[in-house]
């Protein structure tokens, strides 16, 4: 049975943060050095690791939005609704919001007004 691999070298993390950094998950960056996320995110060693990764995602993340309002302002108003769209499809995806109906049998009311109309 293969061993399971939870760490990486230094040069391999250094890889992986690269990666993370250029808009690759980390779950992908992990794979190509043969690392499950999952089974990496559990072991103890490496929440420094994950904490300097999830900055990384955000860091990205940060860095594409406003690289990408730059061009909405620059009048690539493709870019710009698709982000919308995909962002806050509630407002934006031009899109009715899917809702839940239950089914269920008609419900019937019986109003018994007998003693009431005697008086």
């Amino acid at each position: 049975m293969k061993e399971k691999v939870t760490s990486l070298s230094e040069a391999e993390s250094k890889a992986v943060l690269r990666a993370v950094l250029a808009g690759q998950t980390v779950a992908d960056a992990l794979n190509v050095f043969g690392i499950r996320y999952d089974e990496w995110i559990e072991c103890e060693n490496n929440e420094q690791a994950v904490d300097v990764l999830e900055k990384a995602e955000a860091y990205f993340s940060m860095s594409f939005i406003t690289g990408l309002m730059e061009r909405c302002r620059q009048g690539e108003w493709r870019a710009c609704k698709e982000f919308l769209e995909k962002r806050f499809p509630e407002r934006w995806s031009g899109k009715p919001l899917e809702t839940q109906v239950r089914k269920t049998e008609p419900i019937s009311f019986i109003i018994d007004l007998g003693s009431e109309l005697e008086d």
